[in-house]
């Protein structure tokens, strides 16, 4: 399962899941964001249409970290965005991770 590294998904182990027919797959693991307010939090008035992808490569010097801007505003949709809007922004870092493995029976 190759994963770009600046993917949310980089990073995460695979994991073996058998469904309820008995089928063993492949998965990633699943992650859990952190909560938007901490240490080195900013927050980040929208612009005009400004995308989500600008925002992050102002803040994280690329494009296609727009996911960490998103965690830190979970009950967003990154297309729903308009001028004035105020997003917390946290300090760049790798993705959260939870590892677990299930069984569906």
């Amino acid at each position: 399962m190759p994963v770009s590294p600046f993917s949310r998904y980089a990073g995460l182990p695979t994991l073996q899941v058998t469904d309820a027919s008995g089928r063993t797959t492949t998965v990633l693991a699943l992650r859990r964001p952190l909560p938007p307010e901490g240490p080195g939090a900013t927050q980040h008035r929208v612009l005009g249409s400004e995308p989500v992808d600008a925002i992050a490569r102002h803040y994280y010097g690329r494009e296609e970290l727009w996911w960490q801007v998103m965690d830190g505003n979970s009950l967003r949709f990154p297309l729903d965005l308009k001028a004035g809007d105020v997003l917390e922004l946290r300090p760049p870092r790798a993705a959260s991770q939870v590892s677990r493995e299930q069984r569906f029976r």
